[in-house]
């Protein structure tokens, strides 16, 4: 078993991956650790990682490099696990300890009900209003459409915004996907600004004069510096993990904070700027309402598809707790 850390600590602490190393130990794993910081710019393993990786039967990542190549096609023949519990604190709590079973389970219900609908909606109470066509689903795509397995099950498949038509009220920043690395990788708005959207391109922002033109100088620069097409909108999806919380504020660290929150139902973001999954730029919309062929999921950021009879029943049959499913809503937010 690899592990793969950071080389500084502050995004990841040294407990999380300790004690993950001391528990795969006690149960027979031989396990091996292996330092290195995120990628930059291009995305590229290290030669020395991708031999270690090579030669382990499984690698877990406490690292943003995983995320970042979570739609890249990984060496080796081993099973990879991007994990998201980024301290101690995460790991111990609900959002880390809920049976993994349970919600496997969750998410490949839900991929299945959205795989049969045609039509998506996304709204929100500050006016977002936005819409599109579901593609079929490809035939080999894995289930969350990443390369390696992701712990907790925090999100779906991102959904095709090809089609997609409407207005989005950006949420208070723009900042990276967690993707590629770059500075300035934030733009705080201080005044509202909605993004509108044709066919999945942007066509124009609405919003004080100032606002917009950061906006569009942000967008031109992120596109220069990777030479893509800053105006498309690929994809979008919202969080499935009704345990997610994050115990800082947001505004203080929207990297660290985005790694976890993209998990809660409260929390949809677009994937913009670059015409590929994650793009560079994403949108943040919370508590929004979010339906397949006009049948509601999620209800004001509530993940309501949760409160089916066949998926509650999941609880008793996974041998989880009864207040599984109960929704934590202290997002930093």
């Amino acid at each position: 078993m690899l592990i793969v850390e950071e080389t500084d600590e502050g995004f990841y602490d040294r407990a999380a991956p300790a004690c993950v190393a001391d528990e795969a130990a006690a149960l027979g794993c031989t396990v091996n650790r292996y330092a290195c910081p995120p990628a930059e710019g291009q995305i590229a393993l290290p030669e020395a990682l991708v031999a270690a990786i090579s030669q382990a039967d499984h690698t877990v990542f406490f690292n943003r490099i995983g995320d970042q190549v979570r739609f890249q096609a990984l060496p080796g023949a081993s099973t990879k696990t991007m994990c998201y519990a980024l301290d101690i604190g995460f790991l111990g709590a609900p959002f880390a300890t809920l049976t993994h079973g349970l919600m496997t389970e969750v998410l490949a219900r839900l991929e299945a009900a959205i795989a049969g609908a045609r039509r998506w909606r996304v709204t929100c109470p500050r006016g977002s209003d936005a819409s599109g066509e579901l593609p079929a689903p490809a035939q080999d795509a894995p289930s969350t459409g990443f390369t390696l397995k992701l712990f907790p099950e925090v999100i779906f498949a991102p959904i095709s915004s090809q089609s997609m038509s409407g207005r989005i009220r950006l949420g208070g920043w723009l900042m990276a996907t967690a993707n590629r690395r770059y500075q300035p990788d934030r733009l705080d708005l201080s005044a509202p600004v909605t993004a509108l959207v044709e066919a999945g391109r942007i066509t124009g922002f609405e919003g004080e004069a100032g606002q917009v033109d950061a906006v569009r100088r942000h967008y031109q620069m992120v596109a220069e510096k990777f030479e893509i097409d800053p105006w498309v909108v690929h994809s979008w999806h919202t969080g499935i993990h009704p345990k997610t919380f994050y115990p800082a504020p947001a505004v203080a660290d929207l990297e660290r904070w985005g790694a976890v929150a993209f998990a809660s139902p409260r929390y949809t973001h677009f994937h913009t700027c670059g015409d590929y999954s994650p793009g560079e730029i994403a949108w943040s919309l919370f508590d929004a309402t979010v339906s397949f062929d006009d049948e509601v999921f999620w209800q004001a950021g509530r993940f309501v598809f949760l409160e089916r009879p066949e998926i509650r029943a999941l609880i008793q049959e996974h041998g989880a707790p009864a207040d599984a499913f109960a929704a934590r809503r202290d997002i930093g937010i």
